[in-house]
């Protein structure tokens, strides 16, 4: 823990503990405090989307979704990460392993509103900012990791806003903000038990077992809240799901364990001069018989084992009748891991000899190996797979005032500022990655061929290789029958001494200052104009460091880098403004009565500057005509935008994955290096929202919104596959290849790719989101419900520079551009039943069919699924009024499986789930 964590920690637990104290000992005086007795009048909050203090979420002008704390229960949610997989809005986030496309963001969960980019949905907690985590996705994004926020169990509620919100946020708010919403007032004590196990694997199943409890005590001067949770969750690896069949041998390599050799001298080795043969004994030829074969697919990881710890705490004291001291504290660990191949391709052929002197050649002629050090080694395909781990925590703090203004004594003056508050808030939060992974030292393999490989071996002019301390690695099958003493053996200490542990340590941190004014300006006669006024000062950091071997790109397969670190300042000021036009809810017209409603205005306005030279100015203008709790008409306008990130501006990075290669007919898995690039300019986009909200009768609510984003100079790094086929297609023209793609000089296959960071000309995205939420009571005894959400993406095409050509991206899997996955429609059906003490739910679920463009634009099929779950509230006992709350569930009561795609892991990782049918019991008590 670095000297400042531990000075911020401490501080923040000193003041926790005092807060506490406080707290506790005026409630020993005065009675412990039970739940607050209801209040006549509302008091004011904030609703996500706005400064401006309100009473009620219906006065938003920006369309809000909001799922509760009862609702997370009723739809048998226990970690974030599913409750933000399942909302219809959001599409391509990274919610499981897939080594072959996100690599580097194994345990973490982020928001991916619109499908427009990791990076481009805020999230906030409380309404302050997070550290974006250090985990980054292959394709560079970065994003605030949900998994790492809070428990679920300190959610009060989740507002996501779904239009733009830069003008209220400011950078990365373009397609809308998600806040998370914690229990401050909670009091008493609450505990929960939850396990899921999967029923698809008889003699393994698959488990996650979660424990979290809230507790919180307070009086009229202040309250605490605690809440902590601990999920134990274990693998699915590939083997455990009939997956592997979708896959169409992409997950064959032809750097096979035994490899392929070639003579560097031209001598024909039996397939004719300057081809390759594999080895004597390779099990699995292709079908030319030149290389021999290796299927890493069994080695890996759909769901990674996951040990979670988070705690959080939240606290308040008035120190005057007009001003409150407020604290937050949190912390996160997460330990991760998931299976990989046994090693990786040995790329770079040229350099890795196997002399005729070598003891175990069986060609009597120096060769080259074409292959991979470690492989099942004759045991059962995965047997032998490397395990990678990665080790996540993160701290976050908060510190601050809030308050309003003490009279003075001036009549005018505080009349005035009789309806304004204020707060000041400081907050901090850093994230840290360390990650572990296997791979061998490219010079220390070329030792070893040679006879100079081990732990202890030192070459002198006078060590002879293969002697002493010394030993050759044997690449051939045989030495997977050797005994020792046989000169085909590998000593125990060869393999070891040249695989290199990789560790490496990505960290971000996270200064905020926040402050605002809010208030009423003036009295009308039907309303107040309202207004809000801030600044926002941040500090943002990062530092990378890697291993010795990736420093020194001293590798066989990753490509390595440099290390690297920066930070920047950036400064913002805002401003926000709603103005009542006219409140007729009751006129007379010729003596007719009639309601016109009311109608306001709001505007917005923010400027963030960075220190680097960016800045950017955001309005947002929106309407509002309300018919009191009947129908509400909503638009507003805005611009919003996203600064390139540090990690895009000055880190190279490197991520490896799976690409089809038309011009050589090779499936290869390989390295592609993005170079950091400090002048990319930020994106810019405007968008649009217009809908309403009708309540015909009680209890019936109907929703709908259109929205439309025009997002120009989107930040994004070229695409592997789309630079391949480009590459193909140069080819067949008779035109240059791109040398910013290394090739095989023997067999033209692909094996590093170089990318560059730049900014696409932009992405044009519209469609429409609709709501219904109903409740009725057909009998005294019975209440029915009616909860459906439904996301339609009309559109959304993409121009990567003035006159390309526009790439339609919606109902596409999008593996050939930088899109993610966007199905068309997705829509959460909820049917509910109260009777007594008694609950049950079913959650219907569908994603429409999408078209595949990695595979000939074949159809991926819809996908439907039911969940199931039932509820008990038991009696009472003792001392408490209620007893414990009891649910059961079933998560995919059809067991159905998710859609086949011919690809690595064989289904859309960024879309559907693999786990299966899931049965769950959760036990909660409150105290």
């Amino acid at each position: 823990m670095t000297r400042t964590i531990r000075r911020f920690v401490r501080a923040g637990a000193t003041s926790a503990l005092a807060l506490s104290l406080a707290i506790t000992a005026q409630a020993q005086d005065e009675g412990a405090a039970a739940d607050p007795a209801p209040q006549e009048d509302v008091e004011a909050i904030v609703v996500t989307g706005s400064h401006i203090k309100r009473k009620q979420a219906f006065d938003s002008v920006s369309p809000i979704d909001t799922v509760g704390q009862a609702e997370i229960q009723d739809i048998g949610i226990v970690n974030v990460a599913d409750l933000v997989r399942n909302l219809t809005f959001n599409t391509g986030s990274e919610f499981q392993i897939d080594a072959f496309t996100q690599g580097g963001s194994g345990g973490t969960s982020q928001v991916n509103l619109r499908g427009l980019g990791l990076g481009s949905s805020l999230v906030l907690l409380n309404g302050r900012r997070q550290t974006v985590s250090s985990a980054i996705a292959n394709a560079g994004d970065t994003f605030v990791d949900t998994n790492a926020l809070l428990p679920l169990i300190a959610v009060e509620r989740i507002e996501t806003v779904k239009d733009g919100a830069a003008a209220i946020y400011g950078t990365e708010a373009v397609a809308g903000v998600v806040n998370f919403i914690t229990r401050d007032r909670f009091e008493g004590l609450e505990i929960s038990l939850n396990s899921q196990f999967t029923t698809r694997n008889e003699d393994d199943e698959h488990r996650d077992i979660d424990i979290s409890a809230i507790a919180g005590v307070g009086n009229d001067r202040g309250h605490i809240m605690a809440a902590l949770s601990y999920r134990d969750k274990n693998e699915i690896r590939t083997t455990d799901r009939p997956f592997r069949n979708n896959q169409d041998g992409k997950t064959l390599s032809t750097y096979g364990s035994p490899g392929s050799y070639i003579s560097p001298l031209g001598v024909d080795l039996g397939n004719g001069v300057g081809q390759f043969v594999p080895d004597p004994d390779c099990p699995t030829p292709d079908a030319a018989g030149v290389l021999c074969l290796y299927d890493f697919g069994d080695n890996f990881t759909l769901v990674p084992e996951e040990q979670r710890l988070n705690i959080y705490t939240t606290g308040h004291y008035d120190l005057a009748d007009w001003v409150t001291l407020r604290g937050e504290f949190g912390f996160a660990r997460n330990e991760a891991q998931a299976g990989a191949s046994p090693s990786f391709p040995a790329l770079d052929f040229f350099q890795y000899v196997v002399p005729d002197t070598h003891p175990a050649n069986p060609f009597g002629t120096p060769v080259l190996f074409r292959g991979r050090v470690v492989g099942d080694d004759g045991g059962e395909p995965g047997s032998n797979r490397a395990i990678n781990s990665v080790d996540d925590v993160t701290y976050r703090g908060v510190i601050g005032l809030e308050g309003e203004f003490p009279d003075i004594g001036i009549e005018p003056v505080d009349a005035f500022l009789d309806t304004w508050s204020w707060e000041l808030f400081y907050t901090f939060s850093t994230n840290r990655r360390d990650g572990v992974g296997s791979e061998q030292s490219a010079s220390a393999l070329v030792d070893a061929l040679r006879g100079f490989g081990g732990p202890d071996c030192v070459q002198t002019p006078t060590q002879l290789p293969g002697t002493g301390d010394c030993f050759y690695f044997n690449p051939f099958a045989s030495s997977i029958t050797a005994s020792p003493g046989d000169p085909e053996f590998n000593d125990p200490s060869v393999i070891p001494a040249m695989t290199a542990r990789q560790g490496s340590k990505f960290e971000t941190t996270l200064r905020t200052w926040d402050g605002i004014l809010s208030g009423e300006l003036f009295d009308l006669p039907w309303g107040s104009p309202a207004a809000a006024i801030g600044f926002q000062l941040r500090d943002e950091s990062f530092d990378v460091a890697r291993g010795r071997d990736s420093l020194n790109e001293d590798l066989v397969f990753n490509a390595g880098g440099p290390d690297a670190d920066a930070d920047r300042d950036v400064w913002a000021v805002f401003g926000e403004l709603e103005i009542p036009v006219f409140d007729l809810d009751d006129i007379s017209i010729w003596g007719d009565r009639f309601t016109v409603g009311d109608l306001s205005l709001t505007a917005a306005v923010r400027h963030e500057n960075y220190e680097r030279g960016i800045d950017s100015t955001d309005p947002k203008l929106g309407i509002l005509w309300r018919m009191g709790d009947f129908f509400s008409l909503r638009t507003t306008w805005g611009t919003s935008f996203r600064a390139a990130t540090l990690f895009q501006q000055e880190v190279e990075a490197t991520a490896q994955n799976g690409r089809l290669d038309l011009l050589s007919g090779s499936f290869v898995f390989l390295a592609e290096t993005a170079a950091p690039n400090p002048d990319l300019d930020p994106e810019t986009a405007d968008t649009v929202n217009a809908g309403f909200t009708l309540s015909p009768i009680d209890d019936l609510e109907i929703g709908f919104d259109y929205y439309y984003i025009k997002y120009e100079d989107l930040l994004t790094v070229e695409d592997g596959q789309a630079l391949l086929d480009a590459d193909f297609a140069a080819f067949l023209a008779g035109d240059p290849l791109n040398p910013n793609i290394i090739r095989d000089p023997i067999t033209s296959s692909p094996i590093r790719i170089f990318a560059q960071r730049f900014n696409a000309n932009e992405v044009v995205t519209d469609g429409i989101d609709l709501t219904l939420r109903y409740t009725f009571s057909p009998t005294d005894l019975i209440t029915l419900g009616v909860h459906s959400e439904w996301s339609y993406v009309r559109r959304y095409d993409i121009k990567l520079g003035d006159g390309s050509p526009t790439i339609h991206a919606a109902g596409n899997r999008n593996d050939t551009n930088f899109a993610r996955s966007i199905p068309e429609w997705r829509g959460n059906t909820t049917l509910s039943v109260f009777v007594g003490d008694f609950s049950a739910n079913m959650i219907i679920r569908h994603i429409s069919d999408y078209k595949d463009d990695e595979n000939d634009n074949d159809r991926i099929d819809s996908w439907t699924t039911v969940d199931m779950q039932f509820n008990y509230q038991l009696p009472g006992f003792g001392q408490l009024d209620q007893g414990p709350l009891a649910t059961f569930g079933i998560i995919n009561i059809g067991n159905q499986a998710p859609p086949a795609v011919d690809t690595e892991p064989g289904f859309d990782t960024k879309v559907h789930d693999p786990r299966g049918r899931i049965l769950y019991f959760r036990v909660t008590q409150r105290f």
